[in-house]
C-alpha cells in the first residue's frame, strides 16, 4: 500500500552475526534511507521476517535463540524502530515468511489488519495468528508430517479474498504438500501462545493435505507458494530431481526449478500442473538443509531461499533462485548468483491465462529497449531534490545476435560470432560512461556470458582510453575471498570475475554501434546424458547444433584501467537471456 507520499514504503532487517537486527526504512523507494543499528530484539536472533500490515505497521518475525521461541516485534514507524518483543510460538524448528490480510478480509470484521505466519515444530506444521494486528495472537495445527517438515521454511499466502494456502516438505519421503484454510474459519485458530495450551494442537479447518509435486520428480525441498489472485489459483515453486532419496546425501542428484500451478486449491479434488521452469540443470547431488550445520561438510552453497510472487498488475508469477555453478561430483557450489524468470504465458492467479509476446527460449537473437543503461542506481540521494540517473549511450544494449564463428571468413564447422550492438560507441560516449559510474571507472566491459556444460563462461570486449578495445573468453573464475581477492576457475567466496585471458577475435564498428566476438568451437563444452534417476549429465566437447544455455549480454564499468583486475564490477545494462545452438 501507498503512504501518505504516494510511494511504498521499504522496510529492512539485517542480521548481524546472530546477534541483533540493523533496521531500516525508506519512504521514497529507496533515495533516502533512514536506518537503526538495532531493532530492540534480544541477544541471539535469526531467521527474520517482515511485513507491513498498514502504510507505516511493520511486524517483524524471527527465531530466539534462548529460550527458543518465534519472536514478534511491532514497528509504528514504517520499520525504522521496534516495541518490545513477544514471545508468540514456543520452542519451533523454522519459522515461515509473516503475512498480512487487509481488514476487509477480518472474518471479524473488527476492521484490524490480520496478520499471520507459518511455522513448524517437530512433527507439526502450525499457524500462529492475529486477528486484531498483533494485540492478541493464537497458533494452531494445520497438518503432522511423518517425518519433520524440515526441506526448509513452511510458507502460507492468500487470495484476494483471505483464504489461506500452507505448503511444506516431509523428511519422510521429501514430498511438497499443500494444506488450505478458508477464511472464515480463522477464528477458530484459538490455542494461545503458551506451550502447555491443549488448543494448539487443534485443527482450526484445514484441508487433507495434498502432494503438489508430480510425474518424475521423487525428491522436492524448498517449496515457496503465491496466491494473491483469484481464489483456488496457486503456483508453487520448488527445487526437484527425479532421484529417490534425501536431498542431503552427497549421491548422484540431478535438480531443476519447477513450478506447479493448481486452479482448484479450494477443492476437496484440487490438482495440480507440473512444469519444470528451467531448461538445464540448475544444481546437482547434495542440498543441505541443516543451516549454519552445513559449514562443516555439507553444500549450502544454494543459499536458503528461493522465492515466487504473483504481480496483480499482469497477473504473471516470477520466481527468484539461486545458481552456485556445482559440477556433479564437487563437495559443494561455489558463488551463488540470483536469477529471476517470470512466467509468459498459461493460467494466472488473477483469472484467465497470462498472454505474452514473448519469443521462443531458442532463438538467434535478443531486442532490449534503450533507454535503460542507467546509472548509478545504487547510491542514494541526499536530503531534498529527488535528483537524476542518467542513461549511459555506451553500455545501453540494443540487440545482441548469434551467428557463425567469423575469423576474416566463415568457418562453417566453427563456433559462433556474438554480435553485441548498442546505442552509441563514439569516443566521446566511452569516455563519458567512465565518469558515469560511481565511483568512476577506470574501464569498460561488455560481457557476453552463458552456460558452458556445468558452469558460466564468457566472451567479453574490453575498453580504455589508453589501449583501446581488447576482446577475451574465460570459463569459470570466482574470487577467492572477498571480491578483489585473487582469481580462480575452483573457488568462489564472493564474486564471479570476467578477466577474458584468452585471446579472442573480435572487432567493433564505432559508427555502426556494434562489437563482433567470435568464440571458436574448442573452447566450449555441451551436456549429454540423461538427468534421470541416480544421474548427471556429462560434459563433452561442443559439437555444431549444441544447445548453449541462458545466454545474455552485460555492460559494466571497471574501477581498474586494467580489464583483467577486477572486483566489484559496477552493472549497467543487459540483455534479455535466450538458449541458443552452435551455427552448423
Amino acid at each position: 500500500m501507498r503512504n501518505g507520499r504516494g510511494n511504498y514504503d521499504f522496510a529492512y532487517a539485517g542480521l548481524g552475526a546472530l546477534i541483533n537486527f540493523a533496521t531500516a526504512t525508506s519512504a521514497d523507494g529507496g533515495r533516502q534511507i533512514t536506518a537503526s543499528p538495532i531493532s530492540e530484539s534480544v541477544p541471539g536472533v535469526d531467521r527474520q521476517w517482515n511485513v507491513f500490515s498498514s502504510d507505516d505497521t511493520v511486524f517483524l518475525s524471527y527465531n530466539q535463540v534462548f529460550p527458543r521461541a518465534i519472536t514478534v516485534q511491532k514497528s509504528t514507524d514504517a520499520g525504522l524502530t521496534y516495541g518490545t518483543p513477544r514471545v508468540i510460538s514456543p520452542n519451533p524448528s523454522f519459522p515461515g515468511p509473516i503475512r498480512a490480510l487487509p481488514p476487509s478480509d477480518n472474518p471479524t470484521n473488527n476492521g484490524k489488519p490480520v496478520v499471520y505466519y507459518p511455522w513448524t515444530q517437530g512433527n507439526n506444521v502450525r499457524l500462529a495468528v492475529s486477528l486484531n494486528e498483533g494485540r492478541n495472537w493464537n497458533n494452531c495445527t494445520a497438518a503432522t508430517t511423518q517425518g519433520e517438515p524440515g526441506v526448509l521454511f513452511p510458507v502460507a499466502d492468500h487470495d484476494r479474498d483471505g483464504n489461506i494456502y500452507l505448503v511444506y516438505g516431509d523428511e519422510a519421503d521429501f514430498k511438497i504438500r499443500m494444506t488450505t484454510l478458508r477464511v472464515g474459519r480463522l477464528p477458530n485458530c484459538n490455542g494461545g501462545t503458551d506451550a502447555g495450551n491443549p488448543r494448539l494442537k487443534d485443527n482450526p479447518g484445514f484441508t487433507a493435505p495434498v502432494v503438489v509435486d508430480r510425474d518424475k520428480v521423487r525428491t522436492a525441498v524448498f517449496p515457496w507458494i503465491a496466491a494473491g489472485g483469484a481464489p483456488g489459483r496457486v503456483a508453487v515453486a520448488f527445487y526437484g530431481t527425479e532421484t529417490s532419496g534425501r536431498a542431503d546425501s552427497p549421491s548422484p542428484k540431478t535438480w531443476n526449478v519447477y513450478v506447479n500451478q493448481s486452479l482448484n486449491a479450494l477443492s476437496s479434488d484440487r490438482t495440480f500442473s507440473q512444469v519444470k521452469a528451467t531448461t538445464h540443470p540448475n544444481h546437482y547431488d547434495q542440498i543441505c538443509l541443516f543451516g549454519l550445520a552445513c559449514s562443516t561438510g555439507g553444500d549450502r552453497s544454494l543459499v536458503d531461499f528461493f522465492a515466487i510472487d504473483y504481480n496483480p498488475e499482469n497477473g504473471e508469477v516470477a520466481v527468484v533462485y539461486n545458481r552456485a555453478h556445482k559440477r556433479p561430483g564437487d563437495a559443494a557450489g561455489l558463488v551463488s548468483s540470483s536469477i529471476v524468470f517470470h512466467q509468459i504465458a498459461g493460467p494466472s492467479n488473477k483469472g484467465g491465462n497470462v498472454r505474452r509476446n514473448e519469443p521462443a527460449a531458442v532463438r538467434t537473437s535478443s531486442n532490449d529497449p534503450t533507454g535503460d543503461a542507467l546509472s548509478d542506481y545504487s547510491s542514494l540521494f541526499p536530503a531534498g531534490p529527488k535528483g537524476t540517473r542518467n542513461n549511459v549511450p555506451a553500455a545501453d544494449f540494443v540487440s545482441h545476435k548469434i551467428g557463425a564463428q567469423k575469423d576474416f571468413g566463415t568457418d562453417p564447422d566453427g563456433g559462433f560470432t556474438v554480435t553485441m550492438k548498442l546505442d552509441d560507441l563514439s569516443n566521446t560516449a566511452l569516455t563519458t560512461a567512465l565518469a558515469e559510474t560511481n565511483p568512476p571507472s577506470g574501464s569498460l566491459l561488455w560481457i557476453f556470458r552463458f552456460v558452458d556444460g556445468y558452469r558460466y563462461a564468457a566472451a567479453s570486449a574490453r575498453w580504455n582510453p589508453a589501449q583501446g578495445f581488447s576482446y577475451g573468453f574465460n570459463g569459470y573464475v570466482g574470487s577467492g575471498g572477498e571480491c578483489g581477492s585473487a582469481q580462480t576457475p575452483n573457488d568462489g567466496d564472493q564474486c564471479l570475475y570476467y578477466p577474458g585471458n584468452t585471446p579472442l577475435q573480435g572487432r567493433v564498428n564505432q559508427e555502426a554501434g556494434t562489437i563482433e566476438i567470435s568464440v571458436p568451437r574448442r573452447l566450449l563444452t555441451e551436456l549429454v546424458g540423461s538427468q534421470g534417476p541416480g544421474r548427471t549429465p556429462d560434459e563433452i566437447p561442443a559439437r555444431p547444433g549444441a544447445r548453449i544455455y541462458t545466454a545474455a549480454a552485460f555492460s559494466v564499468g571497471n574501477a581498474s584501467p586494467a580489464p583483467g583486475v577486477q572486483s566489484f564490477l559496477l552493472p549497467l545494462d543487459n540483455t534479455p537471456a535466450m538458449d541458443f545452438r552452435l551455427p552448423r
